[in-house]
């Protein structure tokens, strides 16, 4: 095999924007993450904000999503997020609400990940939001992805929200989220 065919197959991570640094102060956003690990199909999951990943550094909900998309077959992922902000706690939302902590560009790059080649499963996975205040923009996400996909979840919180994976067992079932 080549060195080009073999560079093909290697695992890759990517975030856009690229990271310039750790400081939110200086790379407030993430709009998208990508993880794709051998030839195959690629789920795009929705989560509430970016985690503390990064194309060197995996974190527990990446190893969760990481896990479930082999389950399911896949070879990789991409992680979109109603709020673009980086927190490390997604209360961090809150002092900042509004338009700064969706970040502009956002709905685009949430668009442009579910019409990515080889995606074939959109899973909404947000949790319970720590403030009512963000609810009104997880069902703005909701219903434009509805729109456009078919929108998976594993089962909803009392609240109405689509789960997150973090303490779920593998054998969680993914289901239709009608919007």
């Amino acid at each position: 095999m080549s060195a080009a065919a073999l560079e093909l197959f290697a695992e890759r991570r990517w975030t856009v924007p690229e990271r310039l640094s750790d400081d939110t102060a200086v790379d407030p956003y993430r709009f998208l993450f990508g993880w794709v690990w051998t030839p195959g199909p690629i789920v795009v999951y929705v989560g509430l904000n970016p985690s503390t990943m990064t194309a060197t550094k995996t974190d527990a909900t990446g190893r969760k999503w990481r896990g479930f998309a082999e389950r399911m077959g896949c070879g990789g992922f991409i992680a979109v997020n109603a709020f673009a902000l980086r927190s490390t706690d997604p209360k961090g939302l809150n002092q900042r609400a509004g338009w700064d902590s969706v970040g502009a560009g956002n709905d685009d790059a949430i668009l442009a990940a579910i019409a990515f080649p080889g995606v074939e499963k959109v899973v909404a996975c947000w949790g319970r939001p720590p403030s009512v205040k963000l609810v009104g923009r997880l069902w703005e996400v909701r219903n434009m992805l509805a729109k456009r996909c078919d929108l998976l979840c594993w089962g909803l919180t009392k609240e109405g929200q689509p789960r997150h994976p973090l303490m779920l067992p593998y054998s969680t079932p993914l289901e239709a989220l009608c919007a």
